[in-house]
């Protein structure tokens, strides 16, 4: 497998590429994804949930490659050990190179 763009989701529908759940690994090897992009999905899932995904995201990443994620808060990301989809006050993108 090697496109352009993998369209992953939780819940399955046409076009997906790949259907599972995040905060239990993704399903790529080490330094697979040029890049990554996450919109609308950390903000569903714990903060611990959400540190290893993190790390998840920088295992399959190339080096000196990007990861962009958007959510609609930060708050989670400090206090919160409940999933904080109810928040909706801002967006918020966290970016990092490898």
């Amino acid at each position: 497998m090697a496109p352009d763009k993998i369209n992953l989701d939780h819940y399955w529908r046409p076009g997906l590429d790949i259907c599972c759940d995040i905060t239990r690994g993704l399903p790529l090897p080490d330094n697979y994804a040029g890049g990554i992009f996450s919109e609308h999905c950390i903000e569903h899932i714990t903060s611990p949930q959400a540190l290893s995904v993190f790390a998840e995201m920088r295992r399959v990443l190339m080096p000196g490659r990007y990861v962009r994620i958007m959510f609609q808060t930060s708050r989670f990301i400090l206090t919160a050990t409940e999933p904080a989809d109810r928040c909706h006050s801002h967006r918020t993108t966290i970016s990092w190179v490898r």
